[in-house]
């Protein structure tokens, strides 16, 4: 299966920027953020191609996401409510 991966996500065009428009409420945001977070957290072998995804992209996809829907501060106090 991760060679299927692996062939998907280097056939051109997957590197190319697409700019996406979409309409989701808040709570879907941090929902995604989340999973995202999650996914991070899981070893490479739990998920097909996560060898082939760059943490620091993720990261900053997570950072965009929250900053544009003005999450950044809330997501922040609810990782350190939850860290204790």
């Amino acid at each position: 299966m991760k060679l299927v991966y692996d062939t998907l996500l280097s056939t051109p065009g997957m590197s190319e920027v697409v700019k996406l428009d979409l309409r989701i409420n808040r709570k879907q945001i941090l929902l995604i953020t989340q999973l995202l977070e999650k996914g991070l957290e899981l070893k490479d072998d739990a998920i097909p191609f996560h060898s082939t995804l760059e943490e620091p992209s993720i990261q900053d996809l997570i950072a965009l996401i929250l900053d544009k829907s003005g999450l950044t501060e809330m997501a922040t106090h609810l990782k350190l409510l939850f860290k204790n």
